[in-house]
């Protein structure tokens, strides 16, 4: 991860003038195939649309819009973002068709409830992959701590994991080619965009979106029908307290899975036993005389 005060390749040029569509939210990357009723996937926190290539081969022909969420993957990473919980909704809204199903994994999962949650979109269904969910930012600290020092250093914005950033920064083609290769518990195409994010992007998210925001308003507030989907052994997002979440919420369908907080990479057959019958294909979709009777 690139530092907060070195500019790459990455990031939006601080000296370039600033249009009207720069001071409001830019248009994300976005991946698209395949036809029939759109389904949206956003990914997790340093992650890219191709954290979902294992998950959609295990699927029914359907048609996939894979965006990347601001600041990752291919999508704009502007320097001046606070990349708040708002600031992910307003860029990925305008990529969510009417009667779409939106699959959200991790703080995917968490901007893509805050979407259904807080705008108009008549969505068909939304599918949560290991939700993280903490009644306070010290649970949520302490979680973090939980999975590595390092995590939590980088939500707490100290001096050394800016440091390690800056690093990577500085030697950020090599990580690319050489980390994917000793990693072998994730595709190299996963591991390799990890590295396209920068400090800022990366650091505010996981603090204003994963430790500082509280998904239960949202929950409150959610009108389209909701299908959790959890690993048993999910250090990232634990389990427990999504279970307590849940037990004031009976409506809410819950799902566990043997495995960790990558379902959709690790165990995408499993998953998309739960998934395809949510997924409208081409052959699904009314035609024309049905749908206007």
């Amino acid at each position: 991860m690139p530092a907060e005060h070195r500019p790459s390749d990455l990031d939006e040029p601080v000296t370039r003038p600033r249009s009207r569509q720069d001071r409001g939210t830019p248009p994300l990357g976005v991946h698209r195939q395949g036809v029939g009723a759109p389904t949206v996937y956003a990914h997790g926190l340093g992650g890219s649309h191709r954290y979902f290539e294992a998950l959609w081969g295990q699927l029914p022909p359907h048609e996939v819009i894979g965006p990347d969420l601001l600041g990752f993957g291919r999508s704009p990473k502007p320097r001046h973002c606070a990349y708040r919980i708002e600031d992910h909704v307003q860029a990925l809204e305008p990529l969510v068709p009417r009667g779409a199903l939106v699959v959200g994994h991790s703080a995917g999962a968490i901007v893509a409830l805050a979407l259904a949650a807080r705008t108009q979109i008549p969505l068909q269904g939304l599918v949560l992959l290991g939700l993280p969910v903490f009644s306070s930012a010290e649970e949520a600290l302490s979680s973090m701590a939980g999975i590595g020092p390092f995590a939590r250093s980088t939500a707490e914005g100290r001096l050394s994991a800016h440091a390690t950033c800056a690093l990577a920064c500085m030697t950020r083609p090599l990580w690319r080619t050489v980390v994917p290769r000793v990693v072998h518990d994730l595709p190299e195409a996963v591991v390799a965009d990890t590295f396209s994010h920068t400090w800022r992007s990366y650091s505010r998210t996981l603090r204003n979106v994963v430790v500082d925001h509280r998904v239960t308003d949202d929950l409150d507030a959610l009108h389209a029908p909701l299908l959790l989907v959890h690993g048993e052994g999910d250090r990232s997002a634990p389990l427990l307290s999504l279970r307590s979440l849940l037990a004031a919420r009976p409506r809410t369908r819950l799902v566990v899975l043997a495995g960790n907080h990558h379902l959709a990479v690790c165990r995408p057959q499993a998953l998309a036993e739960h998934l395809a019958p949510l997924v409208r294909t081409f052959d699904s979709l009314p035609l024309p005389a049905e749908a206007a009777s």
